[in-house]
């Protein structure tokens, strides 16, 4: 009976290891307003790639909303047939219409931000909010560098307001050794594979999508990749979609609990990395007394 007892135990123990452990996966996809290489809009057709991947949360370029091209709102078609919320930011007006950039997620957002950002065509960064992270999605001008600079400058004065891991993913329109992405990159991490191509998708030989997340709040060895993914789609767009899967909550980046000094009453609140802090920044989440709060 014992024996019986034991390996249940263990049993139980392993399930519980296998039921905690969580991975988050983070998916970018250019769609070219859904339009493949036959120059047909096809919502359904895009959104069966997006769910074959399982994104938790993907960020898409290029959607038409309500326009002369497509007379939908491409945003929330994909998220109808992917089964997922659909966060939509306009860029430009377009033939009676709009153009611009969408996020789609599992979670609902807790709140969004629209960020605009310079270019010869107007370009934003689009923000959702989660319980545990932040994500952006952008599409950088494909025509100048300064534009580019100026654009990434942007999203970092952005990722620094944030009081929790700020992913962001989207279509770069650089190359992994330009000199813009050399200086984006010493303050994020790329979580993607620099080294798979995305763009064009028939025969991809650049690549200009990417995955990243803002280092100020995770530790160096905090983020686990699990996989690095460019799917192999060469029909549906002119980009091929892109996704990395992270193990999830990160190491050593967990929201810490609240240690009190038993012999002076005093509390202490740790950030995100782990390290004291006295002044908690507007926005950000801790933990205080056991329970989770949100500094207003």
């Amino acid at each position: 009976m014992t024996k019986y007892i034991y390996c249940a135990a263990i049993f139980f123990l392993t399930c519980a290891d296998i039921c905690t452990s969580q991975t988050l996966r983070i998916m970018s996809y250019n769609t070219h307003h859904c339009a493949g290489s036959d120059n047909v809009t096809n919502e359904e057709q895009t959104a069966g790639v997006i769910a074959a991947c399982s994104p938790d949360v993907i960020a898409v370029q290029e959607l038409d909303s309500c326009n002369g091209r497509s007379a939908k709102y491409q945003a929330a078609e994909l998220g109808k047939y992917s089964q997922m919320k659909a966060t939509y930011g306009r860029t430009i007006a377009y033939k009676g219409g709009s153009y611009g950039i969408g996020i789609l997620s599992k979670e609902t957002p807790l709140s969004v931000k629209r960020v605009p950002l310079p270019g010869q065509e107007a370009r934003a960064l689009l923000i959702c909010e989660f319980e545990d992270y932040y994500f952006a999605c952008t599409h950088l001008c494909h025509k100048t560098q300064a534009n580019r600079i100026n654009a990434m400058s942007i999203i970092l004065e952005q990722a620094r307001l944030c009081g929790k891991p700020f992913f962001i993913a989207g279509d770069f329109n650089c190359k992994p050794t330009s000199s813009e992405m050399i200086t984006f990159k010493k303050n994020f991490k790329i979580l993607s594979n620099e080294t798979q191509s995305t763009y064009p998708a028939t025969t991809p030989t650049s690549c200009i999508d990417y995955i990243a997340v803002y280092k100020g709040n995770i530790q160096d060895d905090g983020i686990k990749i699990l996989k690095q993914v460019v799917v192999n789609e060469p029909k549906i767009s002119d980009h091929r979609p892109l996704y990395v899967t992270l193990q999830w909550p990160p190491e050593n980046t967990g929201i810490k609990t609240t240690r009190v000094n038993r012999t002076t009453g005093n509390h202490k609140t740790y950030n995100l990395s782990g390290q004291e802090i006295h002044n908690i920044p507007v926005g950000s989440f801790y933990i205080q007394d056991g329970e989770k709060r949100i500094k207003q």
